[in-house]
């Protein structure tokens, strides 16, 4: 070990520098830091985490980790702590609560590690804190920094000893006895060897020697432990030079030692302060960097890898906004000089930086900046990288949206499908009333195209909102696409070419099959329309190519489709060599009634129909495009094994009935038409505005009714519930429901059970009822 000089033994100005250093990083930083000791008690802590945690600055000193955490999360807390203390573990990282002062409870991301000396003592716990409540679907985190200096005490009086060259005392000064504790008489005549440390002494004897060997007046120097009078070592610097012996003797060795213990033990907790915030500093989640004239002089790893640079890239550029995107340099400068203004708002700013490679990142900037009395403007600043987050806020603000706009759509969907029924009954009675040669069976045929043509598009509406009636069942995409491909060949035409790229294995999932083929036809008539606004190019590729593929989402990929969770999925996607969407339209691309194209060429629902498809069957639908580069639509359903299977209701077999029936319906048109086609087809009605009605119409009938035909939704009483309540009464009651959104509210508890969704016919109407009045009936009923 090299013997410092004493220059070396004067820290003072080097540990006031690292500790401005260090605890401007520490009070900037945007994340909550704290330093606990091996008990768990907070000893300090930065204004972020007392922010957090919703305490005045200073305040969190002195107190428990255990205060401030969730009685729910403790335990666990508790035992990674105990883990890291022990040496069983290095750090963790937990996401726990914690309680705010105000009794208030946050979600925060906790990283701890232990900082030890070097016998492997833990001295104290780093805790980063990051406030991830508003993260968590989305979710973020955070690390500490905390320092800790013992200043250098005032030097003591110099000790003054007379030595002979082998070490033993002639003369010893008073200061021993307020030093070392000795009175001086003790130590004369004995070796001062003795008070030295064992494994020191061969050193210090070498010292003596050379001190003794020296020219006259030319000094020696040494540190070394002398033992105190109470067993305790204090660390001393020692001067030797040799003199005359003052009574005629051999020349002896005049040593002046002084006590520096404590500037010792201050140098080296400088060493280890520097080595602990510099390990916080390096292994920081968080991006640290300073900046001084406008150049980077330090970044902490994250921060390099945050921009793609090495530290010394990013101090050889010409300047810090080198790495800012240019749509934010204004921001980031008018942010700056707010700061150096005294701003302390301004400390915060969320802007697009440029990594090396090129591609943006968005970054949460927390910063201070100040202008030196020299004019050198120094910045220090942390940054989290919050691109994933950023991309993920805006997929979720889209999906809730989408979500948005098909409750709506669902929703003028339903009250069309009501009108529509009531369209279509007396559409029906009418043409049954008059001669089918007259012209006024002609112009009621043509209403009856058009009302079919809107039950098409309320089909579409409902399908986007997911409110759309399912006949779902095992379905193999490989086989739909087989089926489907000559249709696509004569939907697109004969200029542009369908290939077909199918899985090896068939891929099954739960899905109506008119549904997947009306996503095939919508998703090939968009990508030709694409293809034909593209402009002509020699060697262009004309091309649709659909094809299956199975996927098995992991965590991470499936938090790129907000809608999923991890597991297995059949993948249908659809890819066109067409004009390309820009990032302004593929934002839009599957919202209903949105569309490029001119006025009366599409209705804007066809996307929209994917979306609400999908969304459906479990899955989810996205879009991927640039101008000029085509697009690719990507539709995940999950993976099925078992069918499902449903007997549709057959009208064409439907000749009339007889009985009683009981009908609940809220909406009074429809109840008419509901009422005049049942009676027409034979049947005698009960009617009832909503399901207390019916119960009541029950009673007064003594339950003497054939069947029950129920509106799924009503006020005061809900199909479903007057459904159960009669089931007690009845359990063999025959129930056709019918509701103008979907069958998702209801599942067949009964085999006397149905479902029917509006608009729907007398014939169909009167056949489902028939079948059910049948399969009810005794045996031999002819």
């Amino acid at each position: 070990m090299r013997d410092p000089s004493t220059s070396e033994l004067h820290p003072g100005t080097a540990l006031r520098a690292v500790e401005a250093r260090w605890r401007a990083v520490f009070e900037s930083a945007g994340i909550g830091i704290a330093i606990v000791s091996p008990e768990g008690v907070i000893t300090d802590s930065n204004p972020a985490l007392c922010r957090i945690l919703g305490f005045e600055p200073g305040t969190l000193d002195g107190t428990s980790y255990e205060q401030v955490t969730h009685p729910d999360d403790l335990t666990v807390d508790a035992a990674l702590l105990e883990e890291v203390v022990s040496g069983r573990r290095d750090s963790y990282e937990l996401e726990k609560r914690y309680r705010r002062r105000d009794g208030t409870t946050i979600w925060g991301r906790l990283h701890v590690s232990v900082v030890r000396d070097e016998e492997g003592t833990p001295l104290h716990l780093v805790g980063l804190v990051e406030d991830i409540t508003a993260q968590r679907a989305a979710r973020g985190r955070a690390l500490g920094n905390e320092r800790r200096l013992q200043s250098v005490v005032e030097h003591g009086s110099d000790v003054v000893t007379m030595l002979t060259p082998e070490g033993e005392i002639r003369f010893i000064g008073p200061a021993v006895e307020r030093l070392l504790g000795y009175a001086p008489r003790d130590l004369e005549r004995r070796n001062v060897l003795d008070l030295v440390r064992p494994e020191q002494r061969p050193r210090a004897a070498e010292a003596l020697g050379i001190a003794h060997s020296q020219p006259k007046g030319e000094p020696s120097r040494i540190l070394v432990d002398l033992r105190h009078r109470d067993g305790s070592w204090r660390t001393h610097e020692a001067v030797g030079t040799t003199i005359p012996d003052p009574l005629g003797g051999q020349p002896v060795v005049v040593v002046n030692s002084r006590d520096v213990t404590e500037r010792v033990d201050a140098l080296k907790a400088l060493e280890r302060a520097e080595r602990r915030f510099r390990n916080v500093v390096e292994q920081n989640l968080t991006g640290i960097y300073v900046a001084e004239g406008g150049r980077f002089t330090y970044a902490n790893p994250r921060f390099c890898e945050i921009f793609g640079y090495s530290l010394e890239e990013l101090q050889a550029l010409e300047s810090v906004d080198a790495i800012i995107a240019e749509e934010s340099v204004d921001d980031v400068r008018r942010s700056r000089a707010a700061r150096i203004a005294g701003d302390e708002g301004a400390s915060r700013l969320v802007f697009t930086g440029v990594h090396a490679s090129g591609r943006r990142v968005v970054v949460d900037l927390h910063a201070t900046a100040s202008l030196g009395d020299d004019g050198i403007l120094s910045l220090t600043g942390t940054v989290l990288d919050v691109t994933e987050q950023r991309a993920l806020e805006a997929q979720l603000r889209q999906r809730q949206k989408m979500e948005a706009i098909g409750q709506l759509a669902g929703g003028v969907a339903h009250d069309f499908n009501n009108l529509l029924t009531v369209i279509q009954m007396n559409l029906d009675f009418a043409r049954g009333d008059i001669p089918a040669d007259s012209q006024a069976a002609l112009d009621l045929a043509e209403v009856a195209r058009a009302a079919d043509r809107a039950r098409a598009l309320t089909g579409q509406l409902l399908a986007f909102g997911r409110q759309q009636a399912l006949s779902a069942q095992a379905v193999d995409l490989n086989e739909v696409v087989r089926a489907t491909e000559p249709l696509l060949h004569r939907l697109v035409g004969e200029e542009i070419g369908v290939v077909a790229e199918l899985a090896a294995a068939p891929c099954v999932v739960r899905a109506d099959v008119s549904h997947i083929e009306q996503v095939l036809m919508n998703l090939a008539v968009n990508a030709r329309d694409a293809i034909q606004a593209a402009p002509p190019e020699p060697g262009r590729t004309r091309r649709i190519t659909v094809s299956t593929a199975h996927r098995v989402l992991d965590t991470r990929d499936a938090a790129a489709w907000p809608s999923l969770r991890a597991g297995a999925y059949v993948e249908l996607r659809v890819r066109d060599t067409g004009i390309g969407m820009s990032p302004e339209v593929l934002s839009h691309a599957f919202e209903p009634f949105f569309t490029t194209k001119p006025l009366g060429k599409g209705t804007g629902l066809g996307l929209a129909t994917v979306f609400g498809v999908a969304a459906q069957a479990g899955g989810a639908v996205r879009a991927e495009s640039e101008p000029g580069a085509g697009a690719t639509f990507t539709m995940l359903l999950p993976c099925f094994r078992e069918p499902v299977r449903r007997e549709p209701p057959n009208p064409e077999n439907f000749t009339g009935g007889t009985g009683t029936i009981l009908l609940a319906e809220d909406e009074a048109s429809v109840r008419r038409a509901f009422v005049r086609g049942l009676e027409r087809m034979g049947y005698e009605v009960v009617e009832a505005e909503h399901g207390l009605a019916a119960l009541e119409r029950w009673d007064e009938h003594a339950g003497d009714f054939a069947a029950l035909v129920t509106d799924i939704r009503m006020p005061e009483l809900g199909g479903l519930d007057l459904a159960a309540r009669l089931r007690e009464r009845r359990p063999d009651l025959p129930i056709v429901f019918v509701s103008g959104y979907s069958d998702q509210g209801w599942s067949a508890s009964s085999p006397w059970d149905r479902f029917l969704a509006k608009p729907v016919t007398p014939a169909v109407l009167g056949a489902t009822l028939q079948g059910l009045l049948d399969a009810a009936a005794p045996a031999g009923r002819e």
